[in-house]
């Protein structure tokens, strides 16, 4: 009898084991397709809105290996590129703007503005 209660226990424990290696497998799986997502030659990259949908699927889904396990900190590593680039590409979309409308008004086209006298407004 004692033995039979060990060989339940020790399977018991078995099962849950499996069920935690199997947990780890799909974090891996989630942590794999961040890093193949994110690499220059990636042919679908990676955007804002799945690395959002994906960390809530690792909140919810896997609340406690997340803390566990700090998943919370793998974001920076993530999406703080993803948004400098973004940065990097508005700014430099601004900028050129801005150069293109000092041109305007340093280059030939100075001809065309109008002196304003705002002394009478």
């Amino acid at each position: 009898m004692n033995l039979k209660h060990e060989k339940d226990k020790m399977a018991e424990i078995c099962e849950q084991e499996e069920k935690q290696l199997e947990r780890m497998k799909k974090i891996m799986d989630i942590v794999e397709m961040f890093e193949v997502r994110t690499t220059p030659s990636t042919s679908i990259p990676l955007t804002l809105e799945d690395c959002a949908a994906q960390f809530r699927n690792l909140q919810e889904d896997f609340y406690v290996e997340y803390k566990m396990y700090d998943l919370s900190s793998l974001a920076v590593a993530v999406v703080f590129p993803m948004v400098r680039a973004t940065y990097m590409y508005m700014h430099s979309r601004i900028t050129l703007g801005l150069e293109n409308i000092f041109f305007y008004f340093k280059g030939n086209h100075t001809d065309r503005c109008t002196h304003v006298n705002v002394k009478g407004l």
